[in-house]
């Protein structure tokens, strides 16, 4: 297996400027240690394959063949490097390092540079797929919602500039909807 301790490519993560770890774990910190010092050289090796298939691009797995590279680090660091600078709001005139291709094969979308995406026109582009919320931002968005209510409540924090009781059916709906759109 070829060393990938180069150091010299800039590499993206998905973790602001970390590989992700385990807090209070020791070996979780040790692992992400490791793989944030062996980031760059994997990181450029498998960009430097998408690079070199110019318009075409790769899939995660021709990547895999090319650099026998095991599946979950080159399709985790597809995804890194997709995400890294694509502004969702800014779709098609922001892309991340590579874009995703809308063609497939064997069932797997083809990635391509940024530069290669820019001449290419967007109808064979595809948006990264969004990224999951993790259920602990889930829950921090509903109690900080939850707060708000009960401050509301309180006449604390008045939307509309009115203070003093509402009826109970008011509290319920506005209740209700931050459930609803919670689900």
């Amino acid at each position: 297996m070829p060393d990938y301790n180069l150091g010299i490519f800039q590499p993206s993560f998905s973790y602001g400027d970390d590989t992700g770890k385990v807090k209070g774990s020791d070996t979780s910190v040790e692992h992400a240690n490791y793989e944030k010092r062996r980031a760059s050289g994997v990181q450029g090796v498998i960009f430097a394959c998408i690079v070199a298939s110019e318009f075409t691009g790769m899939t995660s797995k021709e990547v895999e063949e090319e650099t026998d590279l095991p599946h979950q680090t080159v399709s985790s660091t597809l995804r890194n490097l997709e995400l890294d600078g694509y502004v969702p709001d800014e779709w098609p005139k922001s892309y991340g390092r590579i874009v995703k291709l809308k063609e497939k094969r064997n069932n797997q979308h083809a990635y391509v540079t940024s530069y290669a995406a820019k001449h290419t026109n967007t109808r064979f582009l595809a948006q990264p797929t969004p990224r999951r919320t993790s259920w602990k931002g889930k829950y921090m968005e509903l109690i900080h919602e939850l707060n708000d209510l009960a401050a509301d409540m309180r006449g604390e924090a008045p939307e509309d500039g009115w203070v003093g009781n509402r009826d109970d059916f008011y509290w319920h709906h506005k209740l209700m909807r931050i459930l609803r759109e919670r689900r």
